[in-house]
């Protein structure tokens, strides 16, 4: 405990004298010497956070993103981390891309992944306009939340466009 304060206080004071080469420096090491994974995906997302805000640098702050992607690609601050610049730059099928390989990397319940599969579906439906994959997204979706209104609105359009009314009727019921 003692030497975690102890790295704790090193990290604000550099911080607080805003000596961001150190900090990164710091950070790159925490990365590199932490014994668990979700501790170094950490170290990496705080080193990209530096170099891109402090540093200027982003070679450096991509480099750290990726390689907290290839330690955990499922890691809820990763997927946001990247998902926020995929955004941003309109990169719609490489968010496609990042938000199917999160979902394979956490390898969890459809109803833990609900939100992500939501999104995903939305995604692949509105933005790319893939509603063969986007049918499967919102089918997992609707296994554990019947409701969703997400899903029940593609399944209005979807199956409206392929004149299947019985099947609109059993997916509304």
């Amino acid at each position: 405990r003692g030497l975690l304060d102890q790295r704790a206080g090193q990290q604000r004071a550099l911080r607080r004298q805003a000596q961001w080469v150190e900090l990164a420096a710091f950070w790159q090491a925490r990365a590199e010497r932490s014994p668990s994974r979700e501790a170094k995906v950490a170290a990496q997302l705080a080193l990209a956070d530096v170099a891109a805000r402090h540093l200027n640098d982003a070679d450096r702050a991509r480099a750290a993103v990726a390689a907290a992607q290839a330690l955990d690609a499922g890691d809820p601050r990763v997927v946001r981390q990247l998902r926020d610049k995929l955004v941003a730059g309109e990169r719609w099928a490489e968010l496609a891309e990042l938000l199917t390989g999160a979902l394979k990397a956490r390898r969890g319940s459809d109803e833990a992944d609900a939100p992500l599969l939501s999104e995903l579906g939305e995604l692949q439906w509105k933005r790319l306009g893939d509603e063969t994959s986007a049918e499967e997204a919102f089918r997992r979706v609707r296994k554990v939340d019947p409701a969703n209104q997400l899903a029940l609105e593609f399944y209005r359009g979807f199956y409206r466009t392929r004149n299947e009314p019985q099947k609109l009727l059993q997916v509304l019921r």
